[in-house]
């Protein structure tokens, strides 16, 4: 991950970080959790981290309306 990180930087890639089976957490772990990845992945240039789980149509929704803007640019 780390190699894949520094490549993507190296070429001025922008990426995000999908933390996947977010069910699994009640919010306030997904908050602390959510709070801890983007500690460690600002200053690794990350664009965004963002919770999702199949589970919830609402954080597909959120990821499909997030990578469709994405690719309109």
């Amino acid at each position: 991950d780390l190699d894949m990180i520094e490549y993507m930087n190296r070429f001025g890639i922008e990426y995000w970080a999908i933390l996947t089976k977010t069910d699994k957490l009640n919010k306030a772990e997904l908050s602390v959790r959510s709070e801890r990845f983007e500690e460690i992945l600002r200053p690794l240039n990350c664009a965004r981290v963002i919770p999702f789980t199949v589970k919830n149509e609402e954080s597909a929704e959120i990821l499909r309306t997030l990578l469709s803007e994405c690719l309109s640019l």
